[in-house]
């Protein structure tokens, strides 16, 4: 059976700004921990966006490169899925925008079969910080978001100090 989590958060930002940090996959390696490169393979001709990565995990004894399919729907859902792995065997996740006001909710869902990474961020994602609540921020590589109110995870599974959303 697959590990699955799903939470969301909302951000005091558009979910254009909210995307255009999820499809920068290129960053992820200078932000999110364990994963020391991303290759982007493919792009879609229409948006720019990437159809197809590799990404490389080292992580204490986690060491596995895979690669992922995405399909973008604008700017208010990305899916992707795994179509090559070495330690992981399966890998769908999903992130949903919904605007509201001047904030986003973004809910964020992982299903994977294979390694357990650390928490989701072994993933790639939005961290969502919980040791300083007085001073929100959701750090997205070297891109700083407005202030945001957070949920706590979903599930246990990923700890309880952080929730990260990829």
């Amino acid at each position: 059976m697959a590990d699955q989590t799903e939470s969301s958060i909302e951000i005091n930002a558009t979910p254009a700004q909210i995307m255009d940090v999820i499809a920068d996959l290129p960053a992820y390696p200078q932000w999110s921990e364990g994963i020391t490169s991303v290759e982007v393979l493919s792009v879609y001709e229409d948006d720019g966006r990437p159809a197809d990565a590799r990404f490389h995990i080292d992580s204490g004894p986690i060491r596995d490169d895979y690669e992922l399919e995405y399909d973008w729907n604008g700017d208010t859902e990305v899916t992707w899925k795994l179509t090559k792995g070495d330690m992981v065997t399966a890998m769908d996740g999903m992130y949903r925008l919904t605007a509201s006001g001047e904030a986003t909710t973004v809910l964020y869902r992982l299903a994977h079969r294979g390694y357990r990474p650390q928490g989701i961020e072994g993933a790639g994602g939005i961290r969502c910080c919980w040791l300083v609540p007085s001073r929100p921020a959701v750090q997205c590589g070297p891109r700083m978001l407005p202030e945001r109110r957070c949920q706590p995870p979903t599930s246990s599974t990923w700890g309880t100090s952080a929730s990260t959303l990829s």
